[in-house]
């Protein structure tokens, strides 16, 4: 965080969890969307800026020793970790919710009517013994 708060006047430290706002990057000259978020699930933030500042903003925050590039197998292993899923990966059209440890984003009950696909995920469960 100390690193992004060098680059912008917002106090990072109130920015809330999952909360998202665009700022001037200081002695950039050119503004950036940033949430509070983390889909390694790590508190960090997110940072989106228009393609043709992507280098400039890497190579700003690269002259802090303490940030080196990371791969997408270390953002998978920390996301795998934390159960997140990556869709087309971890979750498709063949992957069930069940299948994919996504119970938990299923609404359980709905009083009016069942949901489209309830009774494909009734017959999975009865067959996987979930």
């Amino acid at each position: 965080m100390e690193i992004l708060q060098k680059l912008v006047d917002l106090d990072l430290s109130k920015v809330d969890f999952m909360n998202i706002f665009v700022a001037p990057l200081k002695g950039l000259g050119f503004e950036a969307t940033i949430c509070r978020c983390g889909y390694t699930g790590e508190d960090g933030f997110e940072i989106s800026v228009a393609p043709e500042n992507g280098v400039k903003l890497a190579d700003k925050l690269f002259e802090n020793n303490k940030i080196a590039p990371a791969g997408l197998a270390a953002r998978d292993t920390l996301r795998l970790e934390a159960g997140l899923c990556l869709h087309g990966n971890d979750m498709t059209p063949q992957i069930s919710p069940i299948e994919a440890m996504l119970m938990w984003t299923v609404r359980k009950q709905n009083i009016k009517n069942k949901f489209f696909g309830e009774d494909a995920l009734e017959e999975i469960k009865e067959v996987n013994f979930y």
